[in-house]
C-alpha cells in the first residue's frame, strides 16, 4: 500500500473577543447609569452625603463603578433591575427629584429582544425640617418633608401650605438651613 501524505495550510483570520459573561464583568459595561446631582449643599454637607451614598452602594454585587466628578456622582450598575432599588433609596432618605429614561442600544437577534441602556437622573436638595425658604417671593419655614411634598408655614401669616417638590423646585431659594 502506498502512503499518501498531504500537507494543507490555511490562513484564518482570528478575531479576539470577550465572551458575554466577561463583557458584563468589565468596568466599561453597564446597563444602568444613575446620575446624582446636588443642590443647595455646602462643601461639608456634600462630603457627608457622598460618604453615605458610597457606604450604601459599596457592597452591591451589581455595582460596576462609582465616578466622582467635582460635585457630581455617577453610579454604574451591571443590571438595570437595580433602578427601583436606587430610586426608592433616594426617595426614602433625601429630598429629591428623579427622571428615568432608557435608550435603545441594539437588538439581540437570537432572542428577538431589544437591548436598552437605562438612566436615572437624581437631584438631591438640602431641604430639611426647619429650613427657611423663599417660595415665589414669600418666606416660609419647612414643617415637614414627605416623599413628594413639602409642608410649609408662611412666616408672616402662619398659614400652612403643601407643595409638590418636583413641580415647585424652580421657585425655591434657601434662606437659612438648619
Amino acid at each position: 500500500m502506498n502512503n499518501l501524505n498531504i500537507n494543507l495550510s490555511f490562513r484564518l483570520p482570528l478575531e479576539q473577543s470577550m465572551c458575554e459573561s466577561c463583557k458584563r464583568n468589565s468596568e466599561e459595561y453597564f446597563q444602568l447609569k444613575a446620575q446624582i446631582r446636588f443642590s443647595f449643599y455646602n462643601l461639608i454637607e456634600l462630603r457627608e452625603v457622598k460618604k453615605r451614598i458610597f457606604n450604601h452602594f459599596k457592597n452591591n454585587k451589581n455595582l460596576n463603578k462609582i465616578l466622582e466628578i467635582e460635585d457630581k456622582l455617577d453610579i454604574y450598575m451591571r443590571n438595570h433591575s437595580e433602578m427601583e432599588k436606587i430610586s426608592s433609596y433616594f426617595r426614602g432618605n433625601f429630598v429629591c427629584s428623579q427622571k428615568k429614561s432608557r435608550k435603545l442600544m441594539g437588538r439581540d437577534n437570537l432572542r428577538s429582544k431589544e437591548i436598552y441602556r437605562y438612566f436615572i437622573s437624581i437631584v438631591l436638595y438640602n431641604i430639611k425640617r426647619g429650613t427657611q425658604i423663599l417660595f415665589k417671593g414669600e418666606k416660609y419655614i419647612v414643617l415637614n418633608v414627605e416623599k413628594e411634598n413639602l409642608v410649609l408655614r408662611d412666616i408672616k401669616l402662619g398659614k400652612k401650605k403643601k407643595i409638590i417638590i418636583s413641580k415647585s423646585i424652580n421657585y425655591i431659594e434657601i434662606v437659612k438651613t438648619v
